[in-house]
């Protein structure tokens, strides 16, 4: 995926987060079902 905010592979597939505009961010679930992004668009299970 490219973004103005850069490139990123999806490997793992919640990596392509981190070059998202917030705007844009809301609930995601891995391909696996996993939750990584709450509803409120805040990461799950990474250190902030």
């Amino acid at each position: 995926m490219v973004t103005p905010l850069g490139m990123r592979l999806y490997r793992p597939s919640e990596a392509v987060l981190d070059i998202l505009p917030d705007a844009r961010r809301g609930a995601v679930a891995k391909e696996d079902g996993e939750q990584v992004v709450d509803t409120a668009g805040h990461r799950i299970g990474k250190a902030s």
